[in-house]
């Protein structure tokens, strides 16, 4: 049983994860939803859950059993010594290699599942705005006015990952994934996080978005790309939808807005 701090629990995490944490590390019980809790490590956040509804983007699924004794310990302690290693789980986030050589017909066929998917509803106006004024500035080249609109998206929503934290993150997969040329964006992202407050998860997104690693969703989209198999596209497509109340479905509009930027440049 765990019983104090000092303790360490075998907590199963994935090997790109490792490549990021030492073997062994204290984490603060962070968050606590009715089917799993966050724990934290300086930058790092897990969501541990026995739910595998995938809650959220970086989601450590385990037994229930394993749930409740880490959930106990945590009751008597807010600290707890965890133990990483390594299996053959399917735990986030993973590291995004580049894919190359996408044709466009292949951006326009996942323009258009997201679009599918997502069905534009009332934010329809919203996400084309954001594109608009992203391409604008591109295409000006106009640094200055490109940090301070993405400074004035960080942050902007509520709960745990406001809205257009997602987006931006969606925003910075894409880039990541097929092109990077797009450095205009990313370096702007990053000084918009010195100038305005989001929360700390959200935070923690960035930090793992900055060293190319994102959520599996994510990561198998990207496979899919590569492979060329539409029926992987529209699953994974529709898993990321599922993440949270809305981060799921801003990540899509992130992902959207990037993959609409590069087929500008293709078209001129």
């Amino acid at each position: 049983m765990l019983n104090n701090v000092k303790e360490i629990y075998p907590l199963i995490v994935s090997t790109d994860n490792c490549k990021l944490f030492n073997n062994e590390l204290q984490f603060d019980r962070h968050l606590i939803f009715n089917n799993g809790f966050y724990i934290k490590h300086q930058e790092h956040v897990l969501y541990l859950t026995c739910n595998t509804s995938n809650f959220s983007p970086f989601s450590v699924v385990l037994s229930e059993g394993e749930y409740k004794e880490i959930l106990e310990a945590f009751n008597r302690s807010n600290k707890l010594r965890l133990l990483l290693s390594t299996s053959n789980s399917q735990v986030t986030p993973c590291k995004q290699e580049r894919i190359s050589n996408v044709s466009s017909e292949l951006i326009y066929n996942l323009i258009y599942c997201i679009e599918e998917c997502l069905k534009f509803e009332e934010e329809k106006c919203i996400i084309y705005d954001v594109l608009s004024m992203l391409l604008c500035y591109k295409r000006d080249k106009n640094q200055e006015k490109t940090e301070e609109y993405i400074a004035q998206l960080i942050g902007m929503g509520e709960g745990l990952t406001p809205a257009f934290d997602d987006l931006l993150i969606g925003l910075l997969w894409t880039f990541d994934a097929f092109y990077n040329k797009y450095n205009i964006f990313k370096n702007a992202i990053q000084l918009g996080l010195k100038k305005r407050n989001t929360t700390s998860v959200s935070n923690a997104f960035y930090f793992y978005a900055f060293n190319n690693h994102y959520s599996y969703s994510l990561v198998k989209l990207g496979e899919a790309v590569r492979n060329q198999n539409f029926l992987g596209i529209k699953d994974a497509i529709h898993e990321i939808k599922c993440y949270g109340h809305t981060s799921g479905k801003y990540l899509l509009y992130g992902i959207f807005i990037g993959l609409n930027i590069i087929n500008c440049d293709n078209i001129f």
